[in-house]
């Protein structure tokens, strides 16, 4: 037998006790009697065992207090009380288990008492129930809120008056659960009314249960009129949307899905508004729990000022391209400036140092002459001049090369993953190709080649490879000087 169908049997085995002379309906108790004996007095045989199984198991508690008969209560009369009963009640392990009424009293929290006291006085003074329950909340000695539910039942003892007894048990936790579902149900209600957007809810038949005062004024409807209807019913809607709007609403409440777009309304001041429209399905089949929330924002200014913000985006997006390449590529040569050129060289740098294998070689190119090609031919031809070298740098530079044009006739190649050897052969290519070019005004370059070597800083790599471009200089111009590292004193440090 379930403990719940167990319970109900004893339920109705107590309504039919035995009535006292004042036709009150109460249990009478021998004068040695208590009320868990009586309860066993009015259950039949086979429940007996059953009984006492399911007190020793549960968190249920037993007290009983002799009363006068005169039925008031005498704060000095003694009170019983079963183990489980001063375990709920908060007394420590070993405690006695009798005490007077005016203790326990003491134990009720001082919201409760006045109340507690009126209705046992007015329990007893009754002569047409003998049952009563009530909700008494008890402040523990550690000071800890405890809720507890007390089954009041009247007695009488044979020629001795009454007793008043029955049970004790803890429903804290159901008494919290309780209270914050209802704290949380008004927190919603509240939530749901100061949304400044439409938002509706729909049961498992997709019938509105709830929408706030936003979906009111918005449609310019009343809840009144709506609540146990179905969009179907909603005017502000044609038939066709009707019809879709219903078809999508069973779907997502069978299903559970969300759907999400935007779409068109027309609100209650006679104009469309763009709008997104939001709903979610939920269906819990072994509860029999269905239902559908939505929600509406307006979005008619926001795609408006998208539009416009498109535009200007688009328009600086093209600006900021053009100006970060203007701010990393030299505007005659179309390679890369100076800023440009020191920050790839400082990341080869620390790449060289992280990783053992990870060499690069530098190339520094200076047109011989310049000057002179300036001053005889004008600086509009030394410019076309430049822009050829640097055509045929770029020509001959490969992909992750970094050419850079670093001010007036000089130019720089960064070549990663290059040693001496691969940087001699690509400065040779290109000392070659400016040799070789038929052009109406024929030029030569002087080229440094160095390869880094580790812990060196972009300082000293830099004179390293300007001291290379000089020693091709000195030997006869248009060629190619390598500086190594070890060749590269601290005395040409100083005098460079």
């Amino acid at each position: 037998m379930k403990i719940s169908s167990f319970f109900s049997r004893l339920a109705s085995c107590l309504r039919s006790g035995r009535h006292s002379p004042d036709t009150a309906p109460v249990t009478v108790l021998r004068q040695d009697q208590s009320p868990y004996h009586a309860i066993l007095q009015h259950l039949p045989q086979e429940m007996h065992s059953q009984f006492k199984i399911c007190m020793s198991s549960t968190e249920t508690g037993f007290w009983d207090t002799t009363i006068s008969p005169e039925r008031t209560l005498d704060t000095s009369g003694k009170i019983h009380f079963s183990p489980v009963a001063l375990r709920l009640l908060g007394y420590p392990q070993g405690s006695t288990n009798t005490f007077t009424i005016g203790q326990w009293f003491e134990r009720i929290h001082v919201k409760d008492l006045a109340e507690i006291k009126n209705k046992l006085n007015e329990y007893l003074r009754e002569k047409e129930r003998s049952r009563h329950e009530l909700v008494l909340e008890f402040r523990l000695k550690q000071d800890k809120l405890c809720w507890l539910r007390l089954v009041v039942t009247l007695f009488t003892r044979e020629e001795h008056g009454f007793c008043l007894g029955g049970v004790i048990r803890d429903i804290t936790k159901t008494h919290f659960i309780y209270n914050e579902l209802e704290h949380q149900l008004a927190f919603q209600r509240e939530l749901l009314e100061i949304l400044p957007n439409p938002v509706f809810i729909k049961n498992r038949e997709a019938r509105f249960v709830a929408f706030n005062l936003a979906y009111e004024k918005t449609f310019g409807i009343s809840r009144e009129k709506f609540i146990g209807k179905s969009v179907m019913d909603l005017e502000f809607l044609t038939i066709e949307e009707r019809i879709a709007y219903q078809k999508e609403d069973t779907y997502l409440i069978g299903t559970g899905l969300t759907s999400c777009y935007e779409t068109d309304f027309r609100f209650s001041d006679g104009e469309i508004h763009h709008c997104l429209y939001w709903s979610k399905g939920f269906h819990i089949e072994e509860k029999k729990l269905g239902g559908l929330i939505g929600l509406i924002v307006d979005i008619t200014e926001q795609k408006e000022t998208e539009r416009n913000l498109t535009q200007k985006i688009r328009q600086l997006n093209a600006d900021k391209i053009r100006i970060e390449k203007m701010s990393r590529v030299d505007s005659l040569t179309g390679l890369a400036n100076r800023r440009e050129f020191m920050a790839q060289l400082q990341r080869s740098i620390v790449q060289a140092n992280r990783y053992e294998n990870n060499i690069f070689s530098l190339i520094m190119i200076d047109l011989d002459d310049f000057k002179k090609i300036n001053d005889t031919h004008g600086h509009a031809a030394g410019d076309r001049v430049l822009q050829q070298l640097a055509g045929t740098i770029s020509q001959i530079c490969r992909e992750g090369d970094t050419a850079a044009r670093m001010g007036g006739e000089e130019f720089f190649i960064i070549l990663p993953m290059t040693s001496k050897d691969g940087a001699l052969a690509i400065a040779k290519r290109i000392r070659n190709t400016i040799r070789n070019n038929s052009t109406p005004l024929p030029f030569t370059a002087s080229i440094g080649v160095v390869e880094y070597n580790r812990k060196e800083d972009a300082l000293h790599l830099l004179r390293r490879v300007d001291k290379a471009m000089y020693d091709a200089k000195k030997a006869r111009k248009d060629c190619v000087r390598f500086r190594a590292g070890s060749d590269f004193t601290a005395k040409d440090y100083e005098q460079t």
